[in-house]
């Protein structure tokens, strides 16, 4: 699924996110796990950081944005929260 344009520059990084995430739910090899947890919580951290530093800031104060990066921003947490925990497993 293509990313609208806005975040077409981002396209990339969840592709490589996805292409993480599928292996990891397929395999029970706790080293393999490690290593794609390591590579998720990398490649998480530098898709999340593009939407913070780039992506919101462009979005901010136009109109009927607030919400939306309200939920946006919340969930951001929540992956970061997330890969914490990953990090500190693995």
């Amino acid at each position: 699924m293509a990313l609208p344009t806005l975040l077409a520059p981002l396209d990339e990084d969840r592709r490589q996110l996805v292409a993480v995430l599928d292996p990891l739910a397929e395999t029970s090899d706790p080293e393999v796990r490690a290593d794609l947890a390591g590579e998720l919580v990398r490649l998480s951290a530098r898709y999340e950081d593009a939407k913070e530093r780039a992506l919101y800031p462009a979005l901010r104060g136009r109109e009927g944005t607030d919400a939306p990066l309200s939920r946006a921003e919340e969930g951001q947490a929540a992956v970061r929260s997330a890969m914490v925990e990953i990090r500190t497993r693995t």
